[in-house]
């Protein structure tokens, strides 16, 4: 009895570590992803935006469902309009407009077909703008995790994500009241606050 009682033991053990283990591959997979992105990007809109350059602040996955890894980032916007011809599309998912110079944002980076794996300046460039309630854009030297969710994940239930309107991954994020997840629903960014409320 105690032979198996110690089997037992073992067993759980090992789950954990593996658990931990992949828990941290994917931690690692996003970070490397998010290290070989930051130049690339940062050249490719020089003089607009400018990433923030922290580990919490960037995040992979697929995020548009194709399959394919995805970014999304915090940028440092530095001009009170991102003109049309920089190839970032901008969009709107916060309702209220904000152009104020150096204001923080969510960059996506979704794959493209002509893109490669690994070529994150050829990736489409979403800029979610607006005045947000995020509090990783709060301030660019603060605390504040960007973390990638499945429609599996115990969050998105327990905040009554609309699962059937994501088409990738979601990012859980809080904000100024309560914890929420990003999501993009085929056309645009959705910000999906908890009904329940603070």
């Amino acid at each position: 009895m105690r032979d198996l009682y110690h089997r037992g033991c073992a067993a759980i053990a090992a789950c954990g570590v593996a658990l931990a283990a992949q828990a941290a591959n994917v931690d690692t997979a996003s970070r490397d992803a998010c290290k070989q992105a930051l130049p690339q990007v940062a050249q490719g809109v020089a003089g607009l935006l400018e990433p923030v350059r922290r580990d919490s602040h960037c995040v992979a996955g697929d995020f548009n469902g194709d399959g394919k890894p995805d970014l999304l980032m915090v940028v440092k916007v530095l001009v009170a309009k991102v003109p049309a011809a920089a190839g970032v599309k901008v969009t709107y998912p916060f309702h209220d407009r904000d152009g104020e110079k150096g204001r923080l944002q969510l960059l996506a980076l979704h794959s493209t077909a002509g893109a490669g794996a690994g070529e994150w300046s050829r990736y489409e460039k979403l800029l979610l703008d607006g005045s947000s309630p995020i509090l990783v854009l709060r301030h660019a030297d603060g605390a504040g995790d960007l973390r990638r969710v499945t429609r599996q994940s115990k969050e998105v239930k327990a905040l009554q994500v609309p699962v059937r309107r994501l088409r990738g991954e979601g990012v859980l994020l809080g904000t100024e009241a309560v914890d929420a997840v990003l999501y993009w629903d085929g056309k645009t960014y959705v910000l999906h606050e908890d009904p329940a409320g603070p």
